[in-house]
């Protein structure tokens, strides 16, 4: 509609109205005459604003509403009703026909989905995206190679990082230091519950080189008979621990120089992480999360024997 805001000068004659139009806001000039005849100042052609007001039903069976145009476009404004007034824009063509992307649709391994605009520029996205979506595979892809070590064995990603737009909130919140590759860490937190659930309560981020230390699968060898235990490493060195005759020495052999050289790695990133990590490494103990690898590897070394060293 046209609202009457005053006289205007003549042109050529014709008596001008000043008017204001109530589709897109713009002030412009029109012949008195004419505006039995029109209802806008020319945006509305083809009934383009008649639109706003309208639902629709995506594919993934979320309500829009479409709240508003984009003057000089062939866009428009939705609301995805009962999420938290987020909006989208969209070309009213693809709306009509229903060739638009959905960003509630569910469409990694059966329950992630985007949760945020398309064209929404924001730091290490893509990056971000491939953490997101691998640790969804290794707990809801069962043709994946490690998913018998997470998804297998009951591990799950809550239900709020299924959107990214969470997880990757959750991601740039956390202290990094640019110069360091982090890794997501589900156990760390997690030592005195147990719990194994990718979540913002249970999560953080780890410099690679502290996470691979607390995942490593321990080298067991076989010398004159005995077992030889190697330490994890620390700034790539890994030194002997000693020689054992059963597999549990072993074990607690190893795990002892694991919990050493986890402490030196909380002294050595201790201001790339934050207080509560450096805290939960300080306390790591091997008592609390020994997994018995020795135990492990050596049964499967029985099965597949190697020569005994020499050196």
């Amino acid at each position: 509609m046209l609202e009457i805001l005053g006289e205007a000068p003549s042109v050529k004659g014709h008596k001008m109205v000043s008017v204001k139009c109530s589709y897109c806001g713009s002030v412009t000039e029109k012949r008195r005459t004419s505006l039995s005849a029109i209802n806008s100042c020319g945006c509305n052609q083809n009934n383009y604003y008649d639109i706003v007001g309208r639902e629709f039903t995506t594919r993934a069976g979320n309500t829009i509403k479409v709240i508003g145009v984009i003057k000089g476009t062939a866009n428009v404004v939705v609301e995805f009703l009962g999420k938290d007034g987020f909006t989208e824009v969209y070309r009213l063509s693809h709306l009509k026909d229903g060739s638009y992307a959905d960003p509630f649709e569910v469409s990694y391994y059966g329950v992630g989905y985007y949760g945020m605009k398309k064209k929404q520029k924001q730091k290490d996205v893509g990056k971000i995206r491939n953490i997101w979506v691998k640790m969804l595979q290794r707990c809801y892809d069962p043709s994946f190679d490690r998913f018998g070590s997470y998804g297998g064995k009951g591990v799950k990603v809550s239900e709020d990082w299924h959107n990214f737009a969470n997880f990757y909130s959750w991601y740039i919140s956390q202290p990094r230091s640019p110069d360091i590759k982090y890794n997501v860490d589900k156990d760390l937190l997690s030592l005195d519950t147990g719990v194994k659930i990718y979540s913002p309560d249970t999560c953080c981020l780890l410099p690679e080189e502290v996470n691979l230390t607390l995942i490593i699968i321990p080298k067991v060898r076989k010398k004159f008979k005995r077992i030889k235990v190697l330490s994890p490493a620390f700034d790539g060195v890994k030194q002997v621990v000693g020689f054992y005759d059963t597999v549990e020495e072993a074990d607690e052999a190893y795990q002892k120089s694991k919990e050493q050289v986890i402490h030196k790695l909380a002294e050595k990133y201790k201001d790339a992480i934050t207080e509560k990590v450096y805290t939960s490494l300080k306390n790591w103990s091997y008592q609390k999360a020994s997994c018995g690898y020795f135990i492990e590897y050596w049964h499967e070394l029985q099965t597949s024997p190697v020569e005994d060293e020499e050196d």
